[in-house]
């Protein structure tokens, strides 16, 4: 079931916050992507933050070379952070694709917390960054904020009531799907399907709501920090969830495709 149907009455009632786990996620991918697009601005910082994967978080068969930044690693800790202060009981379930360290321009590894106040997670990214404090205080700053629902564009709101068993459900967050690609800022052309297949739009924050049991799927966040770029606003992003739990299910799509047609010109 689309938005168009039950999860559509939400639209245009005003919401804040979301008691779901789904909507918590939503809301958590925003203040990640909000991060993502703050690093990527400014190309100075995202020139120290970047550094090579080794070992066993390459992913050498895809790239010659596979980098993680800084802002992988934050955007990581932030919606970990935020899911967990929700619902503590998943906090020992959430997962990720980085680890949460990186080394800062003095070789020190640095763990990446995200604390219980802006002035604990400045001290932290202080010593990530170094003698950068300005950088360090507005990332910490930035980490910190707070973000409603009507603040993202979405289709429509995910439900606040959910038939979800917390006990059994594990959390995993890619936190910049395409790290090449954001670390390069290209800005590529729609191809002749209607979409882009390369370049900064392309680059998604992904957090999956899973059955540990099973595997199955249960609901999932795709956030878009790059969908739309204004010449005096900079970047803005899209976002979609779905979710299902075997009774009913909601998406936010606003139609289905059901596969790749050409566009006319």
């Amino acid at each position: 079931m689309s938005c168009s149907d039950e999860a559509a009455e939400a639209r245009d009632r005003p919401r804040r916050c979301s008691g779901g786990l789904t909507g918590c996620a939503l809301l958590a991918s925003e203040a990640a992507a909000h991060v993502a697009r703050m690093c990527r601005s400014n190309q100075r910082l995202l020139s120290m933050l970047v550094q090579e994967k080794c070992g066993d978080d390459a992913n050498s068969r895809r790239f010659a070379h596979d980098f993680k930044t800084l802002a992988d690693v934050l955007v990581q800790r932030i919606v970990a952070k935020r899911i967990g202060r929700q619902f503590p009981e998943l906090e020992g379930n959430v997962y990720g694709e980085e680890n949460d360290t990186i080394q800062n321009n003095n070789g020190q590894d640095v763990t990446i917390l995200v604390g219980e106040t802006v002035e604990e997670t400045f001290q932290c990214l202080s010593k990530a960054l170094g003698d950068d404090l300005d950088s360090a205080k507005s990332l910490a700053e930035a980490a910190h904020k707070e973000f409603g629902l009507n603040d993202l564009n979405v289709d429509c709101y995910p439900p606040e009531e959910e038939n979800l068993d917390l006990e059994k459900i594990g959390i995993w967050i890619d936190p910049i799907d395409s790290t090449n690609e954001y670390i390069s800022g290209n800005v590529d052309s729609i191809n002749e399907y209607g979409f882009h297949s390369s370049g900064l739009h392309c680059v998604t924050i992904n957090i999956g709501l899973f059955d540990k049991h099973s595997g199955k799927p249960m609901a999932g966040v795709i956030n878009q920090p790059f969908f739309n770029y204004d010449t005096i606003e900079g970047w803005s992003g899209r976002c979609y969830w779905a979710y299902c739990d075997g009774q009913k299910s909601l998406n936010s799509l606003p139609e289905f495709i059901s596969c790749n047609q050409v566009k006319k010109k």
